[in-house]
């Protein structure tokens, strides 16, 4: 569903990420900071995350989750897909808000 606009637009803001194998792109995360969501100051929403193995999908995830916690963001708000929510199952700080959402706290609330 995302668009490739997208990519141009979120790869220069420094919120989105990318695995590499060589110059083989292996997975990726774009994602923008959404601001007074939910009585949050600060909160990542992840767009979409694409990746071609767990491994790839939970670095994508964790260096997302790392990214959030250094610059003192919130939580970060992951799709409730069938796939992100089977990766995300053994994260402690994720957790189901919704059918729509994965709530991943990076910060204590």
């Amino acid at each position: 569903r995302w668009r490739a606009e997208a990519l141009d637009h979120y790869l220069p803001k420094g919120w989105s990420f990318g695995v590499f194998a060589g110059a083989e792109l292996q997975g990726f995360i774009l994602a923008q900071p959404l601001l007074f969501y939910r009585g949050m100051t600060q909160t990542i929403w992840v767009e979409h995350l694409e990746f071609n193995s767990r491994e790839v999908a939970t670095q994508l995830l964790d260096t997302a989750y790392r990214w959030a916690r250094d610059k003192h963001l919130q939580c970060l708000l992951v799709e409730n897909s069938g796939e992100n929510a089977a990766i995300l199952s053994d994260w402690p700080h994720a957790r189901p808000l919704d059918d729509r959402w994965i709530e991943i706290r990076s910060a204590r609330f």
